[in-house]
């Protein structure tokens, strides 16, 4: 699926999967029972006015050690937001291939 998000200022579409949060159940026999988990974003792809720049974000980090933010980190932090903006918006990204 395809998600258009702000991101620190810039206009990204992001591609990837969206896995929407499955609320737990805490009561009844404990063989019927489950956790909670949270909704989560694997990203495939980021692009910027169409262009691919994940290769580019990848090197990019690799070339940069001295970053205060980490190439992981920041795509752990665009996920999350991603996330939270699919959640957001509920059953229109629910069903989203």
């Amino acid at each position: 699926m395809e998600v258009e998000i702000n991101y620190l200022g810039v206009e990204l579409t992001v591609e990837g999967d969206y896995t929407p949060a499955v609320a737990g159940k805490t009561y009844g026999p404990p063989e019927n029972c489950y956790p909670e988990e949270p909704s989560f974003f694997d990203i495939e792809d980021i692009f910027v006015e169409g262009t691919s720049i994940m290769e580019m974000f990848q090197c990019f980090a690799i070339c940069t050690n001295s970053s205060p933010i980490g190439h992981t980190d920041a795509l752990l932090d665009l996920s999350t937001k991603v996330c939270e903006l699919c959640d957001e918006r509920g059953s229109d990204y629910d069903e989203a291939e």
